[in-house]
C-alpha cells in the first residue's frame, strides 16, 4: 500500500510539474506570484472607488451652489391674465406676464402676438414695434419678470371663440441657441354688444308682399361707429322697398351710441318655387374697411311659405342654375308656368325685369 501511495504522487508531482514547468524548465514561484496580483488589483478597485467618490462629492457641491442647470427651452414663463367670458366689442384688459426663470441672464428675448381676423388690439403698455405686433427687449436679467398690459377689442357672434397666442423667442447667456416658450388665451363671446330684434309674419304665400322690421340696440356704453346691417334671404326671397332705401339689402347705419336704436324696414315677396321653412338673417357688423368685417350681432327668423297653386321657373339658356356668362353671350330666356291646383288661373300676366 505505501508503494503503491508512494508511486501516486510521485506521478501526480510528475504530472504537475510537467504544466507549470516554463521552457526553460523552471517552475515559477506560485506564492509570489498570486501575491502580487491581489495586491494590484485591490489597488485599482480602491482607486475607482475614491475616484467615484470624488465625481459625486463635486456633482453635489455644485448642484447645492449653482443649482440645478437650465433645461434647454425651458427657462421662461408666460402667463395671461384677464377674463375669458367677454361681450363682442366691449375693450377687455388682459396682462400678459413673462419671467425669466433661470439662474442666468437671457441674452435676448423678443416677443410676439398672433390675433383672430375678429380680435382689435387697441392699446398696449410698452407700445409694440411699429406696424407689428412685436416686442425686442434685449436682455433680460436672472429671475427677472416684466409685463405688457393689452387692451383687446374681441368680435363675433355669441358662442364664438377666439384665441391669441403669445410666443417669446430669446437666447440664454451659456446657450449659442435659441429657444422659444409660447402660451394662448381664449376669449369666448357670451353676449351681442348690438342686439336686434326681427319682427316678421309666420306664414306667407308666393306672391304675397309682406313686411318685415328690424330694431337695432347698442346694449352697451360704448360707441360705435361704422356700423353696417346686411341681410340675409333665402334666394326665394325678392327684395322691394325698404326705409332706409337699400336696393341689395345692405344698409350703412354710421355710428350707433349707447343705449340707441334704430330702425329697418323692408318688403319683399317670395317665388313661386319656395315651399316649407325659409330662413331670414340680419348681421350688425363693424365695416373698418373693404375686406375688414367684425360681427356685433346677429338676429333671424323663419317664415314658413304655403305651397302655391302657381309655379313660375325662369330659364337662361335651358339651366335654371346660376351660371358664368361671357360679356357679349347671346341670352335664351324661357319661363315654365305650372298650375297645380284643381281650378283654372285666369288673368295672368308675366313681366320679366332685367337689371
Amino acid at each position: 500500500m505505501r508503494r503503491h501511495h508512494f508511486y501516486k504522487g510521485r506521478v501526480l508531482d510528475q504530472e504537475l510539474r510537467s504544466i507549470y514547468t516554463d521552457k526553460k524548465g523552471k517552475l515559477p514561484d506560485m506564492s509570489r506570484l498570486e501575491h502580487e496580483y491581489h495586491r494590484r488589483t485591490t489597488r485599482i478597485l480602491l482607486g475607482l472607488v475614491f475616484f467615484f467618490a470624488v465625481v459625486t462629492a463635486a456633482s453635489w457641491l455644485g448642484f447645492l451652489l449653482f443649482g440645478a442647470p437650465g433645461k434647454g427651452g425651458g427657462e421662461v414663463s408666460l402667463k395671461f391674465d384677464g377674463p375669458q367670458e367677454v361681450v363682442a366689442g366691449v375693450p377687455q384688459e388682459i396682462t400678459l406676464t413673462y419671467k425669466n426663470l433661470d439662474r442666468k441672464p437671457l441674452a435676448f428675448g423678443a416677443l410676439r402676438l398672433r390675433f383672430p381676423d375678429h380680435a382689435i388690439l387697441k392699446e398696449a403698455d410698452p407700445k409694440p414695434e411699429e406696424g407689428r405686433l412685436e416686442w425686442n427687449f434685449g436682455t433680460l436679467a436672472a429671475r427677472a419678470s416684466n409685463e405688457i398690459r393689452l387692451k383687446i377689442i374681441p368680435y363675433g357672434l355669441t358662442g364664438d371663440t377666439l384665441e391669441i397666442q403669445s410666443i417669446f423667442s430669446y437666447k440664454p447667456a451659456d446657450f449659442n441657441a435659441e429657444f422659444q416658450a409660447a402660451k394662448n388665451h381664449t376669449f369666448t363671446i357670451r353676449a351681442s354688444a348690438v342686439t336686434v330684434a326681427l319682427a316678421a309674419p309666420q306664414e306667407a304665400t308666393p306672391g304675397e308682399t309682406i313686411e318685415i322690421r328690424a330694431e337695432i340696440t347698442n346694449e352697451t356704453d360704448e360707441n360705435f361707429d361704422a356700423i353696417t346691417a346686411e341681410l340675409t334671404p333665402p334666394s326665394t326671397f325678392i327684395l322691394g322697398d325698404t326705409d332706409p332705401k337699400s336696393e341689395k339689402g345692405v344698409w350703412i347705419l354710421g355710428t350707433l351710441a349707447p343705449g340707441e336704436k334704430k330702425e329697418i324696414k323692408l318688403q319683399g315677396t317670395f317665388l313661386s318655387n319656395a315651399q316649407g321653412p325659409q330662413d331670414i338673417a340680419l348681421d350688425i357688423v363693424r365695416k373698418l374697411n373693404a375686406e375688414k368685417l367684425y360681427p356685433l350681432g346677429q338676429e333671424k327668423t323663419t317664415i314658413h311659405v304655403k305651397g302655391a297653386n302657381l309655379q313660375i321657373n325662369l330659364l337662361i339658356n335651358s339651366n335654371p342654375e346660376t351660371q358664368w356668362l361671357r360679356l357679349g353671350e347671346v341670352l335664351k330666356l324661357s319661363a315654365k308656368l305650372s298650375n297645380n291646383g284643381n281650378e283654372p288661373i285666369k288673368g295672368l300676366r308675366i313681366s320679366i325685369p332685367i337689371q
